[in-house]
Parts: structure tokens; sequence; C-alpha cells
């Protein structure tokens, strides 16, 4: 099925260096609120780490509420959208493939505090308050890969998934796929992916099975459902 047990609460940074725990949280607070432009090169979830890579994700960001139907019934921010059992939210998952028959699959970074480390599929993420689904996925193909193509719609879903006491996915989420030429390299956003590849779609599934690779949820079930019932999407070979 490719899902997994989830294993036990990873460490905070401040769990592992008491001696910065005030200085992780005053330096949280303080990056949320610049301006984009003057962010400084460090993570704010481990201040210890200097990276070139932009935050591009950010704990007060609203993400829109929404019920079954996907219409938006309220806002709220993204922290608190995936507290606990999480609230129903509107957000968005991209396989990009290739002329190949390659999909791009991305390892999520450590960083993250839903499924760090995990494999999942090229991108996922949300539409914020008063941004629609065309701007926000190609926002985020830039912010997280550096890469641009044309998406198609395919389905939206609704799923449920817990990562132990962490907090949750909660998620009415639409499903694009894109297509590029050649096996272009990312130029990766380190604060939310650690690695990529290129996986032959003929393997995907033995990746979602094997015990020894950790794969997201909401990937395993956007697969299945691909391959299931949009096929036909996974043969076409030019962009």
């Amino acid at each position: 099925s490719g899902l997994r047990d989830h294993p036990a609460p990873r460490a905070t940074i401040a769990d592992l260096h008491p001696i910065y725990s005030v200085y992780v949280s005053f330096y949280k607070e303080w990056v949320f609120y610049l301006p984009a432009n003057l962010l400084p090169n460090v993570n704010p979830y481990n201040p210890l780490m200097q990276d070139s890579s932009p935050i591009v994700s950010f704990d007060n960001e609203p993400l829109l509420l929404v019920d079954s139907n996907d219409v938006v019934i309220g806002f709220e921010e993204k922290a608190a959208a995936h507290h606990g059992e999480g609230k129903l939210h509107r957000a968005f998952s991209i396989f990009l493939l290739n002329d190949q028959n390659e999909v791009l699959l991305q390892k999520r970074s450590p960083l993250k505090p839903l499924w760090p480390n995990y494999w999942s599929n090229t991108c996922c993420s949300h539409p914020r308050r008063g941004e629609s689904l065309s701007d926000a996925t190609k926002r985020r193909l830039k912010e997280e890969l550096n890469l641009e193509a044309p998406l198609t719609f395919l389905f939206k879903f609704q799923y449920h998934a817990t990562f132990g006491e962490i907090g949750s996915e909660h998620e009415l989420c639409s499903v694009f796929i894109g297509r590029l030429s050649g096996r272009p390299k990312p130029v990766v956003n380190e604060t939310e992916i650690s690695d990529t590849a290129w996986v032959s779609i003929n393997a995907v599934k033995e990746w979602l099975s094997d015990d020894d690779v950790n794969t997201s949820p909401w990937f395993a079930l956007e697969w299945e459902l691909i391959t299931t019932d949009f096929a036909e999407h996974l043969t076409k070979t030019k962009p």
C-alpha cells in the first residue's frame, strides 16, 4: 500500500541544543515578520545551519479551510491547520514527468515537521489566502525546484493522515501533472527538499511497496489513483 508506520516524534533543535531554545523562539518570530527580500540566509528552525536557500514556508501563512465540496469556509494559520487531527484545507500535488517515462520525486527536508526525510511526489503545498491554484502551483515549483512546466489538472480528493503525535494532513487536494523534456536537474530549496530523483514510472510502485523506503501517504494514494484512472496521462511523451 505504501503507507508506513510512523516513527517516534523527532527531536527539535531546542531539544538537541537547550542553550539555543530561547534564541530559536525569538528568531522564528523575527524571521516570519521580515519582508521577503530581507530574510537572512539562516534557517529559523535551526539557526546553526547556514543556508543560501530562501525560506518559503511559514507557520503563520493563511491557508484556506474548506468543506468537502471545496467551498472556502474560513482561514487558518498553517501550523494550527496541521495541529492534532488537523483542519480540512485546500492543497495541491504536482507530478512532473519527462519524455523518458520518468517521474521526478523529492525527498522531504529533515526540517519538515511532518514526514521529514520521506520520499514524495514532485511538489506539494497549499494556496494561500487570495491566491489561485494556478498561481500557487507555479509559485511552488519555482520556490522548491526552480522549475517551470505547463500543468494539467487531473482530479481532486480528500484524505486524512496523522504523523504520530506531531500533527496531521487533512486536505482536499487537487492533483496536477506536467511534462518536461530530458532530465533537468532541479535547483532545490534545501529548507524544503533534501534530495530528488528521476524514477522510471514502472519502478514507482516498487518504491511504494518497499519497506526500506519511507514514502508519504498522499504520494501513495495519488499514484494509485493516477495509475488506475488516469493512466493515459503517463504514456504521453511530449511536454
